[in-house]
């Protein structure tokens, strides 16, 4: 049985620290998610997600879905002391997937990507069949579908090519993506494939275009190691496989990124490269969308 013993309070809180990066003591029991902490739905869903984690998996679909209609935090806390004290706790998590040091045939791909969804949608892995649709049936936009697919991939040793991504990416059936899984994990070497996987990663950050590259030799400073920080803070604070994310991409149109989730990412960047912004800087920075032209502006200003 759950611990009756377990602050909730301090579990939430917690949770919604790590995912939003709010210090907690900054957050208060009468707050409501959206309205104060500019939580959406996505983020609501990772964060519930951690808590049924560390409660050892004993979310129901109607605890989630009573949840999803709670905003404020302290009715929350009073809802997930009432679940807690009757739910029996799982003595290791089931959304946990497998450790694997490289791909092989025998591994059990149904199973390992639907805990894959269950560990970051929060839904039981019972409630997850083959034949539905990410989208479609169980509310998976494009983002959760990159961390679903970059805990498989790290699961199976960075197997995934580019193109293993792009495929999966077109495909929406759980039990296609599992066929698929199927003919990657049993023809891939996973030694080579990883690798491959590295070079194209390593590609993917260094390659900068030409004129990213006119621009640091001009100002003397670095555009790539500017771009390399961007990149690796993006697949930090998203999800997103650094291989995915390229410079020409909108934060918002292109990657999902909200303004908090922008915030937290200039922040890491701007610590990475040990620059404190003036107000006038700050506003010109807000105004720009693509990673190239936030990279281009960083780097006259380190």
């Amino acid at each position: 049985k759950a611990k009756p013993a377990v602050d909730m309070y301090a579990l939430l809180t917690e949770a919604i620290a790590e995912k939003t990066g709010y210090p907690t003591d900054m957050i208060d029991g009468d707050m409501e998610l959206e309205a104060d902490l500019g939580i959406d739905s996505i983020k609501r869903v990772e964060i519930l997600s951690t808590v049924n984690n560390a409660l050892g998996s004993i979310f129901t679909k109607e605890n989630v879905e009573e949840l999803s209609g709670i905003s404020v935090i302290a009715e929350m806390v009073s809802y997930l002391e009432s679940v807690a004290p009757t739910a029996p706790v799982v003595a290791e998590s089931a959304t946990e997937a497998p450790a694997q040091t490289g791909a092989k045939p025998s591994v059990d791909m149904y199973a390992l990507i639907t805990e894959a969804i269950a560990e970051k949608t929060g839904y039981p892995t019972d409630m997850i069949d083959g034949d539905m649709e990410l989208e479609a049936d169980l509310g998976i936009d494009s983002i959760k579908r990159v961390e679903i697919l970059s805990a498989v991939n790290n699961a199976l040793g960075g197997i995934f090519t580019k193109e293993n991504v792009e495929e999966l990416s077109g495909i929406s059936v759980i039990s296609e993506m599992v066929t698929y899984l199927q003919s990657i994990a049993g023809t891939a070497p996973a030694g080579e494939a990883k690798a491959e996987s590295a070079a194209e990663t390593e590609s993917a950050v260094e390659v900068a275009p030409t004129v990213v590259e006119a621009t640091a030799e001009a100002t003397g400073t670095s555009v790539e190691k500017v771009t390399a920080h961007i990149l690796a803070s993006i697949a930090d604070k998203t999800g997103y496989p650094e291989e995915m994310i390229e410079n020409d991409m909108e934060l918002e149109a292109d990657l999902g990124i909200d303004s908090i989730k922008r915030v937290e990412i200039f922040a890491d960047v701007l610590k990475k490269i040990n620059v404190t912004l003036t107000p006038d800087q700050t506003e010109e920075l807000s105004a720009m969308s693509t990673i190239e032209e936030i990279a281009k502006y960083l780097s006259t200003v380190v």
